[in-house]
């Protein structure tokens, strides 16, 4: 429902990202995964959902840290 109150674009299970110029391209499957389909949405904000395992777990980097920050979250209506 998040992009119905934003009025915005959603683009679900991506497998690749890319940006070009000031648009962000998607690769994602259709007709059950027998094609790859190129997306871009034209509105912001975007959302994008990613595929579960599409992208290789990050190389852990010893010496790097940070906290979390609990934000509210708030829409205006």
């Amino acid at each position: 429902m998040a992009a119905i109150d934003l009025n915005t674009g959603l683009l679900v299970d991506v497998v690749a990202l890319e940006a070009n110029a000031e648009k962000l391209v998607v690769t994602r499957p259709i007709y059950s995964g027998k094609v790859m389909a190129k997306v871009t949405s034209s509105v912001k904000p975007q959302i994008i959902t990613l595929r579960g395992r599409a992208f290789p777990k990050p190389v852990a980097q010893p010496g790097k840290s940070g906290t979390v920050t609990k934000m509210p979250a708030e829409l205006a209506h």
